[in-house]
């Protein structure tokens, strides 16, 4: 939103994707006791509570915010994509946190996309690709003789653009495009000489149009802490299970 006066358009989105709630709770902000926002609130009956001032542990949804945020920051640091695409990432990071399944009781053993819609939850749109991943793309803005396959980084998926798996995806000039013609890079196109130097002209060139890499210390007050890695499974197996079959170790390993 460009301005905190528009909050009720969001909350007119969240009614018309996920229908009207059992109530709504906010903080003491004008934009959300006053005005439109409340009137939207009375005409849909939802109920309205609000939180005492200076008191954000009283909404439970602060701690689901906070670790929102912390995993979009992580995100962030790891891939070095600008601070410019908070928003973008933010959303990922929710449909991911959405479709994730947690040890909450109400929940029955689903998640809670599934439990809001009243339809199993489709990963599909999420699990195929990570945040700021390079893909290419079909860019029909392209003419002969230049390759209409080009690099962008992927922001996520679309929701409100195109059908089913249809992406944002970031080109070199620091537009966003929807498309759904688009693939991860292979192997071999991670590790060519020629790749690498269209990736490394495409990283500059968003940094002069959207801004610097982000970075740990960009998300010092949120104490984060970078995702830990492991050695994989088979550096500690032992030497006569390395040349079973993959579906043999798993077998012997259970």
């Amino acid at each position: 939103m460009p301005a905190k006066g528009l909050a009720h358009e969001g909350l007119s989105l969240l009614f018309q994707r996920d229908g009207v709630s059992s109530a709504c709770i906010v903080y003491g902000s004008k934009d959300q006791v006053h005005g439109t926002f409340r009137r939207k609130l009375k005409e849909a009956t939802c109920p309205f509570r609000q939180t005492k001032p200076h008191s954000p542990w009283q909404n439970t949804a602060e701690v689901a915010i906070r670790e929102l945020k912390r995993g979009a920051a992580r995100k962030m640091s790891r891939t070095g994509s600008p601070k410019a695409l908070w928003d973008d990432c933010l959303e990922l990071e929710s449909y991911i946190r959405s479709n994730t399944a947690r040890g909450i009781f109400v929940l029955n053993g689903q998640v809670q996309e599934t439990l809001m819609s009243r339809e199993t939850a489709d990963i599909g749109v999420i699990c195929e690709l990570g945040w700021y991943d390079w893909v290419k793309f079909r860019d029909t803005s392209e003419t002969f003789p230049n390759d209409k396959a080009v690099l962008g980084r992927y922001l996520g998926p679309s929701i409100d653009v195109g059908p089913v798996l249809t992406a944002k995806i970031l080109k070199m000039n620091g537009t966003v495009v929807y498309r759904s013609t688009y693939r991860a890079l292979n192997d071999d196109e991670l590790n060519s000489p020629t790749e690498k130097a269209i990736s490394a002209k495409f990283n500059e060139q968003i940094r002069l149009k959207i801004g610097p890499r982000a970075s740990t210390d960009d998300f010092k007050e949120l104490n984060i802490e970078e995702t830990p890695t492991y050695d994989s499974y088979e550096v500690h197996l032992n030497p006569h299970l390395r040349r079973l079959s993959p579906r043999l170790r798993s077998v012997i390993g259970s």
